[in-house]
């Protein structure tokens, strides 16, 4: 065999070819470059030969031994290597694993002059594609070879990048992912394998992490997986669950699991997804500690809002209700049984159209709080309305109606009072300037009845200036006694009273034709009363009956009576003075009587009274301990009847 010829490099090639495996014409095919380690020149001609006969082009780079085959294998790249069993001091299979210790990994073909199954078992596990023997290689077997070991490659490659790509994404995963064996039945066996984030949740090794078994890391009282899971699982392939795992160094880590049952390789495995949920559950006990604290402070809200007197009314923006309090559903009455979602001028206000002063309507048209008061069946109402805004616009409004009759009864009182102080010290006054000169007066009057004859007409003249003087004396007197208004009760007679109020009103009465039927014994009990207040609310009560009788006789009539009575009666044992006013007015409505003693109601027509008057009545008699009642029928009579508890005996 000749051993002159140099090393060097073979390029040969068809123009057309034909692939032997599909049978069709192509010239698409790129050339291949061949590594060819062969000692033998003869059998380098022979290779030679058999790849020009080939359907595809092919670069053969010969070399003659294993020194030289490992720095042409460095220096270039190939797609395959053909190398000799036989190689001098070293073998093919020497040559292979030093290639694949620098890096070298094309598809390697073994050729060899012997053949035998060790050998060929030896050169396939260090990792050669294939094995031919020389004697009996051809063109279409070597060419075959050399396909399917680049094609296995290739496969190779795939899966291998392939498989990369899969161990990329199961380490750098962010849950835990475990691979267990598994029974049918779903129970669970040892760890297969288990990604970055598993070891570094439990803080194992890889390698001591699949040393153990699934109940070495479960917390023990989170190991229940009962028969039910277990067919679920077996029937479902997969669940969800939450347990507690335990790393090495003890710590407790809670996680969802999500487990998928399938085969692999034949073999039932489980696929366990486990994700740390310790910010979860943090963010779940924070949660739950604030809903506990929002529902407390929730409840004492709702408390605070239910114990209010205030009426309170959530509206939405077409005014229906969303919720209201305990005023307000007392408010409502028994017969709204479910205010919500019913319009609140229909609940609260019985009407079936939005109310034209609403300040509810006001403030989702303004989206500022709005107020008004109002009066409706002698109660002074204070609306407020309060915008609720979510995203810049009025998504509801809390309506808050106060009831200030009594702020403004006690104001007016107040009012009332500074008024009737006034007048009693104008009184006063104008009473000492008119007290001088009236008894000079009577006193000028007595002398000359004293001086003149008597039955003369001077002496008659005499005697009725007298008698009218001493009548405007009385008259001061009532005004100064009514004017000092004492806060000490005295013991007092109930016909002086009458008599006292009688004296101021008397004229009045006489002028608008107004007649008295009087029937108060003097022999009545005596009474603990404050004189000038029980005063006052006679002539208050004088004073209604006037205007009534007025009212329906605007001229004297026989029927335009005003009659009072007194008399005394028992009440649980007790004592008790009664008296009563009876006139033939125009009477009350039956709808208003119960009305008559609420602040600022007033039967009058409008600017001739304040509402005040039988108020402060009711709240002076209630105060001596007695009763104000009230019968009446429209068009025929009104009947006051006050009260009062007779002074108890020593």
């Amino acid at each position: 065999m000749p051993t002159s010829m140099p090393q060097g490099t073979l390029e040969f090639s068809h123009s057309m070819f034909t692939d032997i495996s599909t049978g069709q014409s192509d010239m698409s095919y790129e050339k291949l470059r061949v590594l060819f380690v062969e000692g033998d020149e003869d059998d380098y001609m022979i290779v030679r030969s058999l790849l020009s006969k080939a359907s595809r082009r092919y670069e053969i780079d010969w070399v003659r031994s294993y020194e030289a085959a490992l720095p042409a294998a460095e220096e270039n790249s190939y797609d395959v290597y053909l190398l000799n069993h036989r190689l001098g001091d070293h073998d093919g299979l020497d040559l292979l694993k030093e290639l694949a210790a620098k890096g070298c990994n094309c598809p390697t073909i073994i050729l060899t002059e012997y053949e035998d199954d060790e050998s060929d078992h030896r050169v396939m596990q260090e990792g050669a594609f294939d094995y031919l023997s020389k004697r009996e290689i051809n063109a279409g077997m070597l060419e075959r070879s050399i396909r399917y070991a680049i094609n296995r490659k290739q496969v190779e490659e795939s899966l291998r990048e392939s498989e990369e790509r899969y161990r990329m994404l199961f380490n750098k995963a962010n849950d835990a992912i475990f691979l267990l064996e598994s029974t049918l039945e779903g129970s669970f066996g040892r760890f297969v394998e288990a990604n970055d984030v598993a070891c570094e949740m439990l803080g194992f090794t890889r390698e001591e992490l699949l040393h153990r078994s699934p109940s070495e890391i479960i917390l023990p009282e989170s190991k229940d997986f009962g028969e039910e899971d277990k067919k679920r699982l077996s029937a479902e392939r997969q669940m969800l669950m939450e347990r507690v795992l335990i790393s090495k160094n003890g710590r407790r880590v809670p996680v969802e699991i999500n487990i998928h049952f399938f085969k692999h390789r034949e073999k039932p495995t489980i696929l366990a997804i486990a994700r740390d949920i310790t910010e979860r559950k943090s963010a779940e006990l924070v949660l739950k500690e604030s809903e506990s604290q929002f529902r407390m402070l929730s409840h004492k809200f709702s408390a605070l809002l239910h114990a209010m007197e205030d009426t309170l009314v959530l509206l939405s923006p077409d005014m229906k209700i969303l919720w209201a309090n305990s005023a307000a559903l007392c408010a409502f009455g028994k017969e709204v049984v479910h205010p919500t979602e019913r319009c609140c001028h229909e609940v609260v206000f019985g009407s079936s159209i939005p109310c034209d002063d609403c300040p509810a309507t006001k403030c989702f048209r303004t989206g500022e709080t709005e107020s008004l008061i109002s009066r409706r069946e002698g109660r002074f109402l204070d609306k407020r309305a309060f915008p609720i805004r979510e995203d810049g616009h009025v998504k509801g409004a809390v309506l808050v109606i106060s009831d200030i009759t009594e702020k403004m009864t006690t104001q007016a009182e107040a009012m009332q009072a500074c008024h009737l102080a006034s007048l009693g010290e104008l009184a006063a006054g104008v009473a000492h300037e008119i007290n001088n000169p009236i008894n000079g007066v009577i006193n000028y009057a007595q002398v000359v009845i004293n001086e003149g004859k008597p039955g003369t007409v001077e002496s008659d003249m005499a005697r009725r200036i007298l008698d009218e003087g001493c009548r405007i004396a009385r008259i001061v007197k009532s005004l100064l006694s009514f004017a000092r208004r004492r806060k000490e009760r005295r013991s007092s007679h109930l016909s002086d009273i009458v008599a006292e109020s009688l004296i101021l009103t008397h004229a009045q009465l006489r002028k608008e034709g107004i007649c008295l039927r009087i029937a108060v014994p003097e022999n009545l009990p005596e009474i603990q009363i404050n004189f000038q207040e029980i005063q006052q609310v006679f002539l208050n009560i004088i004073n209604n009956a006037r205007c009534a009788l007025n009212e329906r006789y605007p001229a004297r009539h026989e029927n335009k009576l005003l009659e009072i009575m007194g008399d005394q009666l028992m009440v649980n044992g007790r004592v008790f003075v009664r008296i009563t006013f009876l006139d033939r007015g125009v009477g009350i409505p039956s709808e208003r009587l119960s009305l008559v003693t609420k602040p600022f109601f007033s039967t009058k027509p409008f600017g001739k009274g304040t509402g005040l008057g039988l108020s402060i009545s009711r709240q002076i008699i209630e105060d001596h301990g007695g009763e104000l009642h009230f019968e009446s029928i429209e068009g025929e009579f009104t009947k006051v009847t006050v009260c009062l508890p007779a002074k108890k005996e020593p």
